[in-house]
């Protein structure tokens, strides 16, 4: 019962700050078109479905497991309160991007370059990787080109937010006020008294330890939980022999290198299609004549004169299909160097296109294939192993420790495991592999309902589990002899807690009151100095924020905070007002005072336009709060 030994209250606090990117909300547009579903929100003739909201919502989710790798229970995320928070979002985004299309608002290439560069791509923000962009956007179903028009309407929707955010006025005393306030230095000295300090003073007796007892059942309850046996199987420390040779070398490379590695360096012409097709048509065959007859004029209409990325770049036959599609990518790989292709319609426009150079963009050394040629046939016998272990456990039943022995493998044990990852009673066992949500679900959800004594859970391409479950112990309350020493602790915890809380209540309204004890002043601490937004030395920052919220009438003014292990009593003797004539501060201040002014005439300005389109909620729009995530 150690954990009542560490904490009497049973408090959790959870935040969680979400910031939504725009990538999840990337492609609605598009399946507005093609996908019927039931409609859950109308925006002027657009609708929101209910797959829209499931297809983003599910990618967020993804996206914070992702991000705290498993670590955070996403039942604390994933909740009725953050569901309708999200959809709220997403109305707001669609109702600026539709507002945004209509005014005819745009922006740069280069603030969408750079806006979309600096998103986490899998390499962290404002690391862009051109790879990872690509298998991402193709993991999602959306092209780049799509993609890329999404966000140039979400940040022209977001323009508009801008220009409301840079507008507010606001008082010039109420900016002073703030920059004092914020500026303002004050000098404490405190005394830090422990509960531990006090537990001589209390008294404790049987009745109170049964009375505790009787009044937290709940919190002495022992969950239920499982024991289990299981065998972790690692690829990379599996032993499995097999030779390379010199035929396997020419064999891969003449299937897998020659011929496939071949990348393209262009230059083109973009004639962007309008609502006359035939007149686009009829201006990309005048400019394709001019070029043809004068090759040296390509350079005057292509869009390296605009935008020099093109240049000396290579592309893979598979990145311009892709990105341009089929044909483009089919027409670009069979021209010559310097060769110009006739005209080349895609779905946005009019490509023609002048082949800059040919290149192969990977070479291997002997011993380069050698190692891919390893991997491959690792991973191969590997999966062969997973299927004939899978074979052992659930039609032969086969012994774990035989398999462990076979296999070279360590048998491990855990007593007392939760459906929330702990184990009972076995604080010192770090359980890595079975805080994995997904493990947790199949154990306590899928395997306890079946016949099966064993079940292989996959972790990854290449780990993998094999759990036994020996026993199931149901959730029970431990009789009052098991634990009336640990709870007795506890109470000797809580009423020092309170009597410390009690003594420094009344020393307070003695100082407060002019009346200062003997020998108090040696108690105090030296002064130490607190300010707003900024570390005190010696102090948590819980009490250094007290320090700055503190109300007072007088100097000194004296006042005490409570924490877990103990509590101070804060005697605040100056305060410095600290006020600066620096411009570049004042701007700072100022431009925090336009954001908070701002997001409020924002959040006006969405209603106006939500009202104008004639926002309509439908009746099945709580079906968002049923909705299966995976």
């Amino acid at each position: 019962m150690n954990f009542l030994e560490k904490k009497s209250r049973w408090i959790v606090l959870i935040a969680i700050i979400l910031i939504i990117p725009a990538i999840f909300f990337s492609g609605i547009m598009m399946i507005n078109k093609s996908h019927k579903d039931k409609k859950i929100v109308s925006i002027g003739n657009s609708n929101i479905t209910l797959f829209d909201f499931e297809k983003t919502y599910s990618s967020f989710i993804r996206k914070v497991i992702s991000d705290t790798k498993d670590d955070i229970d996403i039942s604390l995320v994933d909740t009725p309160k953050m569901r309708k928070s999200f959809l709220e979002e997403l109305i707001n985004s669609n109702v600026l991007n539709k507002t945004a299309l209509d005014l005819k608002i745009s922006v740069s290439d280069d603030v969408l370059c750079k806006y979309i560069s600096s998103l986490d791509w899998g390499n962290g923000y404002n690391n862009f990787s051109k790879s990872n962009y690509i298998s991402a956007l193709r993991s999602a179903g959306i092209t780049p080109r799509e993609f890329e028009e999404d966000q140039r309407t979400y940040l022209a929707g977001r323009k508009l937010i801008n220009f409301i955010a840079i507008s507010p006025i606001f008082p010039e005393k109420l900016l002073d006020h703030f920059t004092r306030s914020s500026l303002q230095k004050r000098t404490v000295r405190l005394i830090d008294y422990k509960y531990k300090k006090f537990e001589d003073e209390v008294s404790v007796q049987e009745d109170d330890v049964l009375v505790w007892y009787k009044n937290n059942n709940e919190l002495l309850e022992i969950p239920f939980n499982i024991d289990i046996d299981y065998l972790i199987l690692d690829q990379d420390n599996i032993s499995l022999d097999f030779d390379i040779t010199d035929s396997d070398v020419d064999h891969f490379y003449d299937k897998n290198i020659l011929g496939n590695n071949e990348v393209r360096s262009f230059d083109y012409i973009y004639i962007k299609k309008k609502d006359d097709r035939l007149l686009d048509i009829g201006n990309a065959s005048n400019i394709l004549e001019l070029v043809v007859q004068d090759p040296n004029k390509f350079e005057s209409f292509a869009i390296s004169k605009v935008n020099n990325s093109q240049i000396n770049n290579f592309y893979s036959k598979d990145h311009l299909s892709d990105n341009y599609g089929p044909e483009f990518s089919e027409i670009v790989f069979n021209l010559k160097e310097g060769e110009i292709s006739n005209i080349i319609e895609t779905n946005d426009g009019f490509y023609i296109v002048k082949l800059i150079k040919k290149a192969n963009n990977i070479s291997y050394t002997k011993d380069q294939i050698k190692d891919i040629i390893f991997k491959q046939k690792k991973n191969l016998l590997f999966v062969d192993l997973i299927s004939k272990i899978r074979d052992s456990i659930y039609y032969d039943n086969k012994d774990l420790s035989a398999i462990a022995t076979e296999l070279s493998l360590k048998k491990h044990s855990l007593y007392g495991l939760t459906r929330d990852g702990g184990v009972i009673n076995s604080d010192d066992i770090k359980n890595n592999y079975f805080k994995d949500r997904k493990i947790l679900n199949i154990l306590f959800n899928d395997f306890l309902y079946n016949d099966r004594n064993y079940n292989l859970v996959q972790l990854s391409s290449t780990k993998f589990v094999i759990v036994r479950i020996n026993s199931l112990n149901e959730a029970f309350i431990p009789p009052y002899d098991l634990v009336k020493d640990s709870i007795k602790k506890v109470v000797i915890s809580e009423k020092s807690r309170d009597l410390a809380i009690k003594k420094a209540k009344e020393l307070l309204i003695s100082l407060n009151n002019g009346n200062f004890p003997k020998n108090l002043s040696n108690k105090f601490s030296k002064p130490i100095e607190c300010m707003r937004n900024k570390e005190s030395i010696g102090i948590p920052t819980e009490v250094s924020d007290f320090v700055m919220k503190m109300s007072h009438s007088k100097l000194p003014f004296y006042d005490f905070i409570s924490l877990d292990s103990g509590l101070y009593i804060i005697k605040l003797e100056k305060i410095d007002e600290n006020i600066t004539h620096d411009d570049d501060i004042n701007k700072n201040f100022r431009k925090i005072f336009f954001d908070s002014y701002g997001k409020s005439e924002s959040m006006a300005f969405i209603r106006y336009l939500r009202d104008n389109y004639n926002l309509r909620l439908f009746d099945n729009i709580n079906d968002i709060l049923n909705l299966k995530i995976d």
